[in-house]
């Protein structure tokens, strides 16, 4: 801006103007040191007038320090006024500067201000800045006041003191106070300049009282010292049997009482009730305050909570009041817990275990067995001997997997399948904590199914359809383990499942009528027996169905006409009789094969199990010449002719049947062989 004005005198023809002489005015100038706006100290004057110039405060000097360019440290500051082509310079203190006026440290300030032309002519000049030192408030009755009230006369709001204070410059001014001892007592209204009683005095037990008034104008204050002597004082309560120290074995019983607080107070006559804290603080409490009554705490479980290993020392810090004054302590009662050596505790006290019936070592199950001992040694967990338990044990020392010691049979109530265990948990020195383990004991799978009876079905065409009998078995598991479903694996010949069904509980059913043509015969039905385990396991029999004539008629349990199942029990009818015969006879039939085999070897080459030797049965080559019938004297000797030839006579008793009828045997004897060979 200042370059604009410059130029602007240059093209004027102002520019030929040489400065001269610079004045300043005024020459001295006094600032109150919490001046609190901008405030113009001086403004500058040049010869010859109108000569255009620039303006700046070259250095200051203070009352403590030689004028320096580089001194920075005061709140000056320039600015300037145009009118027409005319520029007026000015000086002012700046209310926002950091640097403020402060007596106690410059008193003056020494402001040399300088002004250069365009031809660079400086000329300079100083104004003196003086700073008035700020009053501080006046009070009428400062620096002390004396008051005298009774506790009993004074009541919350009276009227104790007004104090009389002013500011000589005019300066606004607070007020505050601080209190010795530190009562919270007093208030006092600014406004009214009033200190009135903020309670009622009747509780107050100490006595002079000195309010400290300070009245402040932001920059220096005045103190009133107002001393009030209080009479008829309130004495302060006391515990008079605390502090103490009690020691007790963490096994204490609960509702133990530790203490009994005792206190001295000659103004009060209603009873005291104590507050109490105790330190370290806990979840669940250790100890219960009952009136003025200290007591071992009673846990839910009917135990105390106190444990050596946790917390060795408590303090129970109490306190009491009569409601205006409090005791003023240490009021504090220190409980060291000594150590017991406690037993070990199970987490839980019952256990669940679940096995299946198996032999020893086989099913085991996971406890997750969860033992504490309060001195953190080590346990030893065992089963309480009984003859129940006996047949369980622990697959390991942790005793965290319980198993069966003896092959464990439930089948048929042989051992129990529900039953309570005890254990327990044993420490170095012997105590021992108990839980139970509830074992279950599940069936297995581990019977096969018994068919009771064999039996033998009579069907005769008078026989009703219906059911002719029932296959019957046992299985000692239980449950599904135990239950049976009976399935026809197989039926010979397979043409009489047309007449004859077996139904899934057991039960044979007659379904039609049987022809003729089965008459005299008999069907094999071979059962199984499952049960519906898992995996499941079976039996399988015979059941005979003979197919009768009318000659018999049988009738079933009912009376009715129909088939009957024989009650006797034969040779056949056990599967292992059956199976000694057909190996029998697999034999035999072996033997005579072997037998066949030589017999033929014997007859067509003289011998069966050796050279060939002469025989006295049949004719040598010297008796008959060669086998060959085409050499010469074969039939020389032997002509032609049934009597010619050697008889061979043999007599065989034959076993046959006529094919009409199975049952009719023939026996035919002496059956010759004669001539041939």
């Amino acid at each position: 801006m200042i370059l604009f004005w410059i130029t602007a005198a240059t093209f004027l023809g102002r520019i030929d103007s040489q400065l001269t002489a610079i004045t300043l005015t005024p020459g001295t100038v006094n600032l109150i040191e919490r001046e609190a706006s901008n405030y113009n100290i001086t403004s500058v004057a040049v010869a010859p007038p109108g000569t255009v110039v620039n303006c700046y405060i070259k250095e200051v000097g203070t009352d403590v320090t030689p004028p320096s360019p580089i001194f920075t440290g005061h709140p000056f500051t320039k600015a300037f006024t145009t009118s027409g082509f005319d520029v007026s310079w000015y000086f002012f203190f700046d209310s926002s500067s950091p640097n403020k006026l402060n007596f106690d440290v410059y008193q003056r300030y020494d402001v040399t201000i300088e002004c250069a032309d365009v031809n660079n002519n400086l000329r300079s000049a100083q104004v003196v800045v003086n700073v008035i030192d700020n009053n501080a408030p006046v009070i009428t009755d400062a620096p002390t006041a004396n008051v005298t009230v009774a506790t009993g006369d004074v009541n919350k709001g009276d009227l104790l003191y007004t104090v009389t204070a002013s500011d000589p410059d005019g300066d606004p001014i607070t007020y505050s106070f601080g209190v010795t001892p530190p009562l919270d007592i007093f208030s006092i209204n600014p406004a009214t300049n009033q200190i009135r009683a903020k309670v009622a005095f009747v509780g107050i037990g100490e006595s002079p009282v000195n309010l400290s008034l300070v009245v402040s104008d932001g920059d220096k204050s005045t103190q009133l010292d107002i001393i009030l002597t209080i009479t008829n004082l309130n004495v302060r309560p006391n515990i008079t049997n605390l502090p103490t120290e009690s020691r007790i074995p963490e096994n204490t019983a609960p509702g133990t009482e530790l203490l009994t607080l005792l206190y001295f107070d000659p103004d009060q006559t209603a009873p005291f009730i104590p507050t109490c804290t105790v330190r370290p603080t806990t979840q669940l409490p250790v100890f219960d305050i009952i009136g003025s009554r200290i007591l071992v705490s009673t846990g839910s479980d009917g135990k105390n909570r106190l444990d050596y290993e946790g917390v060795k020392k408590y303090e129970i810090d109490c306190f009491i009041t009569d409601q205006y004054l409090g005791s003023l302590g240490p009021d504090i009662l220190t409980v060291h817990i000594e150590d017991v050596n406690e037993k070990p505790e199970f987490a839980q006290k019952i256990y669940t275990c679940t096995l299946q019936e198996s032999p020893a070592l086989d099913s085991t199950c996971s406890l997750n067995l969860n033992v504490k001992d309060p001195e953190g040694g080590a346990v030893i967990i065992s089963i309480k001997p009984t003859p129940d338990s006996q047949r369980f044990r622990f697959t390991s020392p942790a005793a965290d997997r319980l198993t069966f010691s003896v092959n464990y049979d439930i089948d048929g109530n042989a051992m129990p399948s529900s039953l309570t265990i005890d254990i327990e948990a044993t420490d170095s020195a012997g105590q021992f904590g108990t839980a139970q383990i509830q074992v279950t004991v599940t069936d297995r799978n581990d019977n096969s199914p018994v068919i009771t009876a064999t039996q033998i079905i009579d069907l005769t065409p008078a026989s009703p359809v219906g059911a002719v009998g029932t296959v019957q078995a046992t299985d000692a598991d239980s449950g599904l383990n135990g239950e049976i479903e009976y399935i026809l694996t197989a039926m010979n010949p397979a043409t009489t499942s047309d007449y004859i069904v077996l139904l899934e509980s057991g039960e044979i059913q007659y379904v039609k009528k049987f022809p003729d043509s089965l008459l005299n015969s008999a069907a094999l039905l071979t059962i199984q027996a499952r049960d519906k385990g898992t995996p499941p396991r079976s039996t399988s029999d015979i059941v005979t169905v003979r197919f009768l004539g009318d000659t018999t008629q049988p009738t079933n349990q009912n009376g009715n006409q129909g088939g009957t199942a024989a009650s006797e029990t034969r040779f056949f009818d056990e599967p292992v009789n059956i199976a000694i015969v057909t190996v029998i006879g697999i034999l035999l039939f072996v033997a005579v094969l072997v037998a066949f085999y030589f017999c033929i070897k014997k007859m067509l080459l003289g011998y069966c199990c050796g050279p060939r030797k002469p025989s006295n049965v049949y004719p040598t080559s010297q008796d008959y010449g060669h086998y060959d019938v085409k050499k010469k004297g074969y039939y020389d000797r032997y002509p032609k002719g049934r009597g010619d030839y050697p008889d061979y006579h043999r007599s065989d008793s034959l076993y046959s049947r006529d094919i009409r009828s199975p049952s009719v045997i023939d026996y035919n004897d002496n059956r010759s062989m004669e001539g041939n060979v």
